[in-house]
């Protein structure tokens, strides 16, 4: 499983955790806190496909980042992201 890890997003510093597929809704990959509070969270499935979690990641990442943007462009926007890393050659080494 990954590591956990802290991270700024938007001027707010944001726990990054990775889930075991029992604490997370079974139709979900992954969660934002909103409005995120005193210890703001995105909680992401840790069993997925390397693709799958670089998807979700930048996902939950613009949940975070960008609250007001809607869900069809949320999803797409962080699937062509995924997309274009993914074809540069981005491999997370574990």
């Amino acid at each position: 499983m990954p590591n956990d890890f802290s991270c700024k997003i938007g001027g707010i510093m944001w726990r990054i955790k990775f889930v075991k597929s029992s604490e997370i809704s079974r139709t979900a990959w992954g969660t934002c806190d909103h409005p995120p509070g005193r210890r703001p969270t995105i909680c992401i499935r840790a069993s997925m496909t390397p693709a799958q979690r670089i998807d979700t990641i930048i996902h939950e990442t613009l949940h975070a980042a960008l609250p007001l943007l809607d869900e069809a462009a949320v999803r797409s926007t962080a699937t062509d992201i995924a997309r274009v890393l993914l074809k540069s050659g981005y491999r997370h080494a574990e």
